[in-house]
């Protein structure tokens, strides 16, 4: 269990509203859009050879693409002119449809939950408590290899703290929930602290990580060899698969299940600040400088020097 992160717009989300093969398609229908307005007219127009103005059908595919005015030379054949038609229609269907998804997805918010296995706490930056003394402790600790062999050895490098049980609220109350600690013992006592958390400040601030490592079984203990055992064990098995158990549990801790499995993705009206779309300036900016430099390789070798040294 650790701290959940706040609602968070991903700086990248305006690559979201297509897929990646999506992104791949449109780039890879680039060429060959270019293509077609070069071999037509060769093909099925009685172009006799004719192959000029490529920079004008470079130009026009690419200003299509970024919804610029497009003016079409007087000299195309009909079979140009029907395949910027139809390269109009398409990216004006794909334009259309991410703009509509962009503007569904500046909407979500996603809470960061980093910490969903044991080797997450080996990769991240986190400390994990344990409860002094506990039967969760001793199985980190006795682990010879293995994953939980490496958590063991975060104790060298100050990541593995052990406190008391009776400190383990405050713990929780301060570092855990800051979201750079995780703390780990038996789910059914994971999920009553979060409850009684949340009756407090009625606010989810913790979760609980998807993998799981400790197992906790509960039985009656008796006189070995009781023929109490012969009715009991049937008993208790059929009572723990009927699910019972859980059920009085929820029934008596109040909101014991109002924090397991909330969404990660929430939806916020709320206006966006720049730490939210930064990578669109970015975009933006590496796009002007990357036009900047072919600009200036285009015309710099095209440069003739006028100034001519009269003749004597």
């Amino acid at each position: 269990m650790t701290g959940r992160g706040r609602e968070e717009v991903d700086p990248w989300g305006f690559l979201l509203p297509f897929t990646t093969f999506v992104w791949v398609a449109i780039l890879a229908a680039l060429p060959v859009m270019i293509v077609f307005l070069i071999v037509l007219p060769e093909c099925f127009c009685n172009g006799n050879g004719r192959i000029d103005g490529v920079e004008i059908k470079v130009e026009s595919v690419l200003r299509v693409l970024l919804q610029q005015d497009v003016s079409v030379p007087g000299n195309w054949w009909w079979c140009e002119r029907v395949t910027v038609g139809v390269w109009m229609l398409t990216t004006l269907v794909l334009i259309k449809s991410y703009a509509g998804n962009l503007m569904s997805l500046l909407a979500v918010r996603t809470i960061p939950e980093p910490i969903q296995s044991l080797q997450d706490v080996v990769d991240n930056p986190v400390t994990m408590v344990l409860p002094k003394g506990s039967y969760s402790l001793q199985i980190f600790l006795t682990a010879k290899s293995g994953l939980l062999h490496n958590i063991a050895n975060l104790q060298d490098e100050g990541r593995l703290i052990m406190v008391p049980t009776f400190e383990m609220q405050g713990v929780m109350d301060t570092l855990v929930r800051r979201g750079d600690h995780v703390m780990a013992n038996p789910d059914f006592y994971l999920e009553e602290t979060m409850g009684l958390d949340f009756s407090r400040k009625e606010s989810c601030d913790f979760y609980l990580s998807e993998g799981k490592f400790l197992f906790t079984i509960g039985g009656l203990g008796g006189q070995k060899d009781s023929p109490l055992l012969i009715g009991l064990n049937p008993r208790i098995m059929a009572l723990t698969e009927s699910g019972l158990p859980r059920y009085w549990r929820e029934r008596n801790l109040p909101n014991i299940t109002s924090c397991l499995n909330l969404p990660r993705k929430v939806v916020v009206n709320s206006s966006l600040g720049i730490n939210n779309i930064w990578g669109m300036f970015v975009v933006l900016t590496g796009g002007g400088w990357v036009v900047e430099t072919c600009n200036l390789v285009t015309i710099n070798p095209n440069v003739k020097n006028t100034h001519r040294t009269p003749s004597r």
